[in-house]
């Protein structure tokens, strides 16, 4: 196995954490606003994304951009942290 192939491109990465957790963050949205499933979640997401993510239409606008953009970060954050790992044990 080469270096290469270990490596986790950190861009690719944060965009597809972005686009799982944004998918979950609008489908929370959606089961507590329309069918009252999930409140205890929506809750945990409003502490977590306090003053932006609420169960309105522009809560969820702006809820799902600070999401996209929160988990971007995380996930380049990790593939960065992988990536020094993996060259420093590899």
């Amino acid at each position: 196995m080469t270096e290469d192939s270990r490596r986790l491109d950190p861009v690719a990465f944060g965009v597809a954490v972005a686009v799982v957790w944004t998918a979950y963050v609008v489908a929370v949205w959606i089961g507590a606003s329309y069918t009252g499933m999930w409140q205890e979640t929506a809750a945990l997401l409003s502490d977590v994304y306090a003053g932006v993510f609420d169960l309105t239409a522009t809560g969820l606008v702006a809820g799902g951009f600070v999401s996209l953009v929160d988990s971007f970060v995380a996930g380049a954050v990790v593939a960065l942290i992988y990536n020094f790992v993996a060259r420093k044990l590899g």
